[in-house]
């Protein structure tokens, strides 16, 4: 703004007092203060949009931490499912072992049974060409 223009604005929007006896004021103290006023208001707007800032970053941190939230919980429930998981693997583990265990005596007890059915059948044959 011009000197000029800014002595207007403020005459303008201040108008001169008809109850008390006018001052003079100097055109300089006018500009200044008429400056000075600008930028209050131009501050005050300023204020008004870092307030409106900040309210959406308060927003936005409330989402973040709602999303946060929800991926703590999936990780909880994550963690309970990989320990029910090892708890089954483990039951498995042992099941397979005592079904190894097993098998292993039926091999055992298969390879007896078949000593056991040659010796009787060599026996009975031995039997049966002596007599």
């Amino acid at each position: 703004m011009h000197d000029n223009e800014v002595v207007h604005f403020y005459n303008n929007r201040y108008p001169a007092d008809t109850t008390s006896t006018p001052l003079v004021v100097a055109k300089p103290v006018l500009v200044a203060s008429a400056k000075d006023l600008v930028e209050l208001d131009g501050a005050k707007e300023l204020i008004k949009i870092k307030d409106t800032i900040i309210g959406l970053d308060s927003s936005r941190l409330v989402v973040k931490d709602s999303v946060i939230s929800k991926y703590q919980s999936k990780e909880v429930n994550f963690k309970a499912i990989i320990g029910n998981q090892d708890v089954q693997i483990k039951g498995w583990q042992k099941q397979y072992n005592v079904l190894k265990i097993e098998n292993t005596k039926l091999k055992v007890k298969s390879k007896f049974q078949r000593i056991a059915s040659f010796i009787i059948i060599g026996g009975l044959g031995y039997l049966t060409l002596v007599k």
